[in-house]
């Protein structure tokens, strides 16, 4: 699950392109904010807060 977050969060550069470094930085951003927020679900989800 947490591979498939990743990878959905993370655009991948079109073939032969390249990430400059002001996406990458956002991107990485995008992907520790998704993550996050997976995470509050699942521990909510393991305590009994969701139903």
């Amino acid at each position: 699950m947490t591979a498939t977050v990743y990878e959905s969060a993370l655009p991948l550069p079109r073939k032969g392109g390249r990430h400059s470094l002001a996406s990458l930085v956002v991107d990485s951003t995008a992907v520790i904010q998704r993550l996050g927020s997976t995470v509050a679900l699942l521990s909510a989800a393991e305590s009994g807060l969701l139903v």
